[in-house]
């Protein structure tokens, strides 16, 4: 009798413990969840001139929260989503994959496009200009998990190539079999690629262990894109 009423306490103890932590928890999710539908809502309007615009539909957004721990602990404030968003370029409607992150606080959001559209993104990138890092390692490992956020919703990926005290160099690229969908009025198709291909070289210049610059470079045409302390980015506005 008194084991039984020992194990009776103990069960009483986790179910306590249980309601304390997990249910409000649970709660808080759903109310930051809650908030930022709002914003979501607010930020990428259907009921508005939607030409050249990403737009968000609550019913196909299926959205999901990110863990990114490293990225995560140097924008305090911020959580990471990926929401399903549609674009709208003329008779062409794109349906992809976004990454979103949300300052709660303000109210605020910040939209990471696709690779496919808008290449690597300035508003997540400018972040982590002039950040420093502790160590190499520290560096490459934040690095990898940068590209693996700025991947979701595109078949691109990066391989690292080389790397000194002065210099992080990686390619992005697509492979064999890798497919996006292009649409419009209600018709879809699928483009599959037929080899693997170069997309943009990347370029991050790195000094004491300080990220100071990041530079996407088309193999083809040469052009480059800089993100640099001097980069100006526009925030999304309530």
């Amino acid at each position: 009798m008194k084991k039984l009423k020992t194990r009776c306490t103990i069960a009483g103890a986790l179910i306590c413990l249980i309601i304390t932590v997990v249910i409000p928890g649970n709660a808080f999710g759903q109310l930051l969840n809650f908030h930022f539908e709002k914003a979501l809502t607010r930020d990428f309007p259907k009921y508005v001139d939607k030409e050249g615009k990403w737009v968000f539909y609550p019913e196909k957004a299926n959205i999901k929260k990110i863990d990114k721990p490293l990225v995560m602990a140097r924008i305090p404030g911020y959580n990471v989503y990926q929401v399903n968003l549609t674009k709208y370029l003329g008779y062409h409607i794109y349906e992809s994959v976004c990454v979103v992150l949300f300052d709660s606080v303000n109210s605020k959001t910040r939209l990471v496009e696709p690779l496919w559209y808008g290449g690597c993104s300035k508003p997540l990138l400018e972040f982590f200009i002039g950040q420093k890092f502790d160590s190499k390692d520290a560096l490459l490992s934040f690095l990898q998990e940068l590209n693996d956020l700025m991947q979701t919703g595109s078949f691109h990926k990066f391989t690292l190539t080389s790397w000194s005290d002065s210099l992080v160099t990686y390619d992005l690229s697509y492979s064999y079999g890798d497919t996006y969908t292009t649409g419009g009025n209600g018709i879809t198709s699928t483009v599959r690629h037929n080899s693997d291909g170069l997309w943009r070289n990347i370029r991050i210049d790195i000094k004491d262990l300080t990220i100071i610059q990041y530079a996407e470079i088309n193999p083809v045409t040469a052009e480059v894109v800089k993100i640099n302390k001097d980069t100006q980015t526009t925030e999304i506005q309530p």
